[in-house]
């Protein structure tokens, strides 16, 4: 799959429906300054957004709050793919350095590097079960890595050019890839043998996912077409077609029912897996469409254009009511749900701050890991800092605002913060809610010295 402060932009229509039943929307973007997004995923469990940069950087950014969690640093080259498994807590990047980069996601360093790939890495996936690493490379070769003891298992030739895209099957027996040589090839992961390999495009692929329940696998190419083909033998299922040029990628709805493919024409296509019929089409964007993929949470999608900062999130209505799956994000004090469309910050930050006006601190419930302070005064000698934090409530919630932005917690209820300073002093205001509608708040003062 291809991943200043954020903005609102509120309302903003760019579709036209080929199906009245259905709609999307840009419902908000994100930016980063001199961050030319070049690749766009969710993590596994759609908490998180990854983007892989122009400036040889990999954001990590909250999908619900949509700010910054994490920013990785350290890479010589442009890295071209990132995949996140938060509940593994496995992180990794390849890229034009010809290398794989397991980072660790806690602390944001490099732990290790990956190296035997002679050529950019263009492509990688991660198992099901975050065991083993799929890279695909300009040198025509696809190796599959240990993610526990980050070593090589196999090298996997068979292609006789660059290799696009790679992807497992939902039970993690099999790799497809795709490339150059306008071939498909499935691998069996318990030997490394190749299955099966077809040509059913004409020109270059760009992109290949399998649907959720392994029968299928789309494909999208230069020759402007997306083929579903079978599993069992990549005989073509159906042949999408309505690009107007290049279809750089692609992606899977969660439940099957739905694809997404975006491309060269700037135009973003939601297809119906079952007929194969276009359901909407975006109007064309400012650039290349290079990266489009689906919440595993929500019906949602993000977006990403060539040569752009910015990372569109779009609201789909009309699909089917079973997606998503009733997931809720628990907020100060209030219980929201993800299929509600309306804008959730005004109301959780207006009942969080209403609330507050009466309630009594309780600085236990909200404890400061990093830095350490004394009796609320922070020393800091830098123009930016990480706070991190965790909120001690035994009935629970799900985020914490400081100075007016929600910060979501992990589940052992971890939260962290950016904050850039100015010379002198810097306050800090923590307030969080939990189900009971109890407001507990903090208030810290950063001291600058530079």
């Amino acid at each position: 799959m291809r991943c200043k402060f954020l903005f609102v932009l509120a309302g903003l229509l760019l579709h036209f429906s080929l199906n009245a039943q259905y709609n999307f929307n840009i419902k908000r973007t994100v930016s980063e300054t001199n961050h030319q997004i070049f690749n766009a995923s969710y993590s596994t469990d759609g908490k998180y957004i990854i983007t892989s940069g122009s400036d040889n950087k990999i954001l990590i950014w909250y999908s619900e709050t949509r700010i910054i969690f994490k920013t990785l640093e350290g890479l010589k080259k442009r890295p071209n793919a990132a995949v996140f498994d938060e509940k593994n807590k496995i992180l990794v990047s390849g890229g034009e350095d010809n290398t794989i980069t397991i980072w660790d996601p806690l602390s944001s360093n490099i732990s290790n590097t990956l190296t035997g790939h002679k050529a950019p890495i263009q492509a990688i996936a991660l198992s099901p079960d975050g065991r083993l690493l799929a890279s695909g490379s300009a040198d025509k070769t696809v190796r599959i890595w240990d993610t526990g003891r980050e070593e090589l298992i196999y090298e996997l030739q068979g292609h006789k050019k660059g290799v696009n895209a790679v992807s497992f099957s939902p039970d993690g027996s099999l790799l497809a890839s795709a490339g150059a040589d306008k071939m498909i090839i499935i691998w069996n992961i318990a030997n490394g043998n190749k299955l099966i390999s077809k040509q059913s495009h004409s020109g270059w692929i760009r992109d290949l996912e399998f649907s959720p329940d392994g029968t299928m696998i789309a494909s999208c190419s230069d020759d402007r077409t997306i083929i579903l083909s079978q599993t069992s033998d990549l005989g073509v299922v159906k042949k999408l077609t309505g690009h107007r040029d290049w279809v750089q990628t692609i992606g899977f709805s969660p439940d099957g029912k739905y694809l997404l493919s975006g491309g060269n024409d700037r135009l973003i296509i939601l297809w119906d897996v079952d007929s194969g019929e276009q359901l909407l089409q975006s109007e064309k964007q400012g650039q290349i469409i290079l990266s489009v993929d689906f919440s595993p949470a929500k019906a949602d999608f993000i977006s990403a254009s060539l040569l752009s900062e910015e990372l569109n999130i779009w609201a789909v209505s009309g699909i089917d009511a079973s997606f998503p799956s009733g997931l809720e994000v628990k907020q100060a004090g209030m219980s929201v749900k993800t299929k509600v469309r309306e804008e959730p910050e005004k109301a959780e930050e207006k009942a969080v701050t209403t609330a507050a006006k009466s309630s009594i601190p309780d600085n236990s419930v909200i404890e400061i890991l990093s830095p350490t302070h004394q009796q609320g005064i922070i020393n800091h000698d830098r123009n930016s800092i990480f706070l991190i934090g965790r909120i001690n409530d035994p009935e629970g919630t799900g985020a914490i605002m400081i100075n007016r932005n929600w910060i979501t917690l992990s589940e052992a209820g971890i939260f962290e913060f950016k904050m850039n300073l100015v010379k002198g002093e810097n306050p800090v205001h923590l307030v969080t809610g939990n189900k009971s509608g109890k407001i507990s708040e903090m208030n810290l003062v950063i001291n600058c010295s530079s």
